[in-house]
């Protein structure tokens, strides 16, 4: 089963990143305009 985070992200033009940080991983979403957000923040934000 796919992240919605990352599908989301994806159904709204932009593209995942997945970042090793010391924490662990985290995704990204680049979006069209050149902004990166994390995706689950974008996700909560901007899902309906």
């Amino acid at each position: 089963m796919a992240n919605p985070a990352s599908v989301y992200c994806e159904q709204s033009g932009g593209k995942t990143e997945i970042v090793k940080a010391a924490s662990g991983w985290t995704g990204y979403c680049n979006l069209p305009g050149g902004e990166q957000v994390e995706e689950w923040t974008y996700y909560r934000k901007n899902h309906k």
